[in-house]
C-alpha cells in the first residue's frame, strides 16, 4: 500500500507521476518528541 504525507511546504515537480491524495492522520512509526521525530522500526 502507498501512502502519501505532506510534511512542510513541498514545491512541486515533475518526479512524481500519480497523483494521490495526502492523508490525513498520523505517519506510521513517526512520533514527534520534545528535540523532533523519532522513528520506530518494528
Amino acid at each position: 500500500m502507498i501512502q502519501r504525507f505532506v510534511i512542510g511546504k513541498p514545491f512541486p515537480t515533475e518526479s512524481v507521476v500519480l497523483d494521490l491524495p495526502a492523508e490525513t492522520g498520523p505517519v506510521p512509526y513517526l512520533t514527534p518528541d520534545g528535540d523532533g521525530w523519532q522513528y520506530v522500526m518494528q
